[in-house]
């Protein structure tokens, strides 16, 4: 694994009946930040590797729009990232 990324509009996001969606924002990035890191855990104790953990803030993230029957939206999140070598 060079690169792993955990987008939190990937977690706790759904789209609802009426062609809208829900989306625990704050719960979102905590699971994906706590992925994260147990992914990192992982490779470095386990499997021994150097890791190295980052974000990226302020990322824009699209969802729905042409070819779905969802509207397009557009989320704003921070990407958290474990690359390993």
């Amino acid at each position: 694994m060079a690169q792993q990324c955990y987008d939190p509009t990937d977690y706790c996001f759904q789209w609802t009946d009426d062609g809208w969606y829900t989306w625990d924002r704050e719960r979102a990035h905590k699971v994906a930040r706590k992925d994260r890191d147990d992914t990192a855990r992982d490779l470095f104790w386990r499997r021994g590797r150097k890791i190295r953990k980052s974000s990226i803030r302020n990322q824009t993230i699209t969802k729905g729009g042409v070819g779905t029957p969802y509207p397009e939206i557009t989320l704003t999140c921070t990407i958290y990232i474990v690359e390993s070598d």
